[in-house]
């Protein structure tokens, strides 16, 4: 509600408390100071109340819209990528990193627990930078469904990141072995194959059995 018709409600509230008190028998003359102060608290109250609700930021849809994608799934896909290749380097930091291109422009995927999985371009020359959510899935029951996240620009520093999603969903998907979950394998694979370091293989393989990933 605008706030000039508020002001106008409470305005002809105080109106018609000051009548009712008039009328009484309790009530003689006009209203007193102490009251006046009453009805302009009550003012204040209402339309502080309005702006504070005015002022709450929307609530955000995006993440019904478009959830982040699991983090088992993309865990899968980060092992998966680097035995394709498509993944050049992964990181063992805070952020779990995947290199996409290792030149000019800059290219990665990026997520951990906090932030939902992402696809990243920098061109430091230009300084330009930008990035894209990704929604979907990336599994054995649900297919790879990869998709730019509602709202997220189709392309960043003139980088297409719908063909870097197209990409991820054609990555083959390893399949478990000896015993060991897909996620597992991809990571055990990719060290057999001197794609990533020992290091690598453990911190990663750890994220898998935390994250109890099939």
């Amino acid at each position: 509600m605008a706030p000039a018709r508020l002001i106008e409600r409470v305005q002809t509230f105080t109106t018609e408390r000051n009548e009712m008190y008039q009328n009484t028998t309790h009530g003689r003359g006009p209203i007193r100071p102490i009251q006046r102060l009453s009805a302009a608290a009550a003012c204040w109250l209402v339309l502080a109340g309005t702006a504070f609700a005015t002022d709450r930021p929307a609530k955000d849809t995006q993440a019904e819209d478009s959830p982040p994608v699991p983090v088992c799934d993309a865990l899968t896909l980060y092992g998966s990528a680097v035995n394709s290749g498509l993944c050049k380097r992964l990181s063992t930091s805070e952020l779990w990193v995947c290199e996409l291109t290792q030149n000019n422009p800059d290219i990665h995927m990026t997520f951990n627990k906090e932030f939902g999985l992402h696809l990243t371009v920098r061109l430091p020359k230009r300084s330009c930078e930008g990035k894209s959510e990704l929604t979907g899935n990336w599994n054995e029951r649900d297919g790879h469904t990869l998709k730019l996240a509602k709202g997220q620009l189709p392309k960043a520093c003139e980088v297409n990141l719908q063909n870097y999603a197209a990409r991820l969903n054609a990555t083959t998907r390893l399949n478990g072995a000896g015993g060991y979950s897909a996620c597992m394998t991809a990571f055990q694979t990719a060290r057999s194959r001197d794609r990533i370091s020992g290091q690598e293989e453990s911190f990663y393989i750890d994220l898998c059995k935390q994250n109890n990933c099939p």
